[in-house]
């Protein structure tokens, strides 16, 4: 026990002096970027939430969970065009939470490091790890797919509540025999089968924690939501703070599900891509990309390119949604809102009416329409670079974006600031509203 302490007490100190969690949650001090209000009193807010590049096992179609993969070369990129993406829009953040698994802090690394913002604290913590895939960790899916038929492997993949199969206390693949857990995590109530298995076999007494031997997503989401609701809520939402979430697929589906109250039933129809920087909307409380200035056929395609699952309307609210499908949080803002203009319009309601002129709720009618595709969304999918308060239009930065994805094509400055005046003219074409 003298040694334990003695070894937490170390972590703890190595947290204060570089940053960093030790999984404890909100108990550490961490050093805080100072904020200038006066500098952010005009600008959004911004949450980000990110899943890690690429890795083998994503390559290779293997389940994952808490098994510890580095990223290969395809998801260092994705990591750096990631950061590269959030630098040209102007984006700066406060704090970084992430995860125990490496795959998730190497992507934290890299992207700040593309925002020359590497040292910001970063918070690590289990409670975002991947979901727990129990004795499914490291299969082939399409090997289980095969073995167990496509309706088990997508329950067991994507829905709600299913739990896969559970791992051996005595597997390699159980966080109970990783150090990095048995020594650090402190927050998990003690199992009595476990202990009493481990004292028999090892002649003596020892206290083990209820590590998870397999996780549903539920099960995920009754770690990571507490944490994002006790911690990185009133340590930095409440004060303004512009916070990235690196962390694996499932701990961030779990955060959507959530923030946007996806229904249980529902969300086996989210999938989210590696790499990808989602921005939710605070106040429209709906996922946004963010425009990469890349020019291209259709307004559309940015948003098609990626595989957001058989429901990306769950994410991206369409004008043709069935009201009951929206957030419950969406619909009672809407109604907040509308009731708060009904009355400031109530004192001028005869005089609007002989002016002919009674202004319509914007919240209720309005959408946010495509010039090409014919798609139409409650707001845009898409932060388009011009309407980033930060982005700063110089030669120089769009320059540098583009130098670093192909290296072999260099424009002059007209050419620049022409492909810029395009990025105008192109968002005045789309950024426009009607009434459905």
């Amino acid at each position: 026990q003298q040694q334990q302490q003695q070894q937490q007490n170390k972590l703890m100190l190595a947290a204060v002096e570089y940053g960093i969690g030790t999984g404890l949650g909100s108990d550490l001090p961490l050093p805080e970027k100072k904020i200038d209000q006066e500098k952010r009193k005009n600008q959004p807010q911004y949450l980000v939430l990110l899943r890690h590049g690429k890795t083998e096992h994503n390559r290779l179609g293997l389940f994952t969970g808490w098994e510890d993969v580095p990223l290969i070369d395809v998801g260092r990129a994705e990591a750096r065009k990631a950061g590269q993406i959030l630098k040209l829009h102007g984006i700066e953040f406060d704090v970084v939470y992430t995860s125990w698994l490496s795959r998730s802090i190497e992507t934290a690394w890299l992207v700040l490091n593309e925002m020359d913002s590497m040292w910001l604290p970063i918070v690590k913590t289990w409670r975002l790890n991947e979901r727990m895939y129990g004795a499914l960790t490291g299969l082939s899916k399409s090997m289980v797919q095969e073995r167990h038929g496509l309706e088990r492997f997508n329950r067991w993949r994507l829905s709600y509540e299913t739990r896969p199969p559970p791992v051996s206390p005595f597997s390699i693949n159980y966080p109970g025999n990783d150090a990095r857990y048995v020594e650090n995590i402190k927050d998990i109530r003690y199992s009595f089968f476990e202990s009493f298995i481990r004292s028999v076999s090892h002649g003596r007494l020892e206290l083990h924690r209820k590590f998870p031997r397999t996780e549903s997503l539920k099960d995920c989401m009754s770690r990571t939501i507490p944490f994002y609701t006790n911690t990185i809520i009133p340590k930095a939402i409440d004060k303004g703070k512009n916070v990235l979430i690196t962390s694996s697929e499932n701990a961030i589906r779990g955060l959507l599900m959530h923030l946007m109250d996806i229904p249980p039933d529902r969300i086996q129809d989210v999938q989210i891509p590696t790499g990808l920087p989602l921005v939710f909307n605070l106040e429209k409380r709906c996922i946004q990309l963010l425009d990469d200035g890349v020019e291209r056929e259709s307004p559309t395609a940015l948003w098609e390119q990626y595989n957001f699952g058989t429901a990306p309307e769950l994410l991206f609210k369409p004008c043709t949604a069935d009201p009951d499908e929206l957030t419950s949080n969406s619909n009672k803002n809407k109604k907040k809102k509308t009731t708060q203009k009904n009355n400031n319009k109530s004192n001028n309601k005869v005089s609007d009416k002989k002016n002919g002129s009674e202004e319509k709720d914007e919240d209720e009618d309005s959408c946010f329409a495509y010039s090409v595709g014919g798609r139409t969304f409650r707001h845009d999918p898409i932060i388009r670079l011009e309407q980033s308060p930060l982005f700063d239009p110089s030669p120089s930065n769009v320059h540098h974006f583009h130098d670093q994805h192909n290296p072999n094509h260099v424009d002059d400055d007209t050419t620049i600031y022409a492909k810029i005046q395009r990025f105008r003219s192109r968002n005045m074409a789309v950024n426009e509203s009607i009434s459905v």
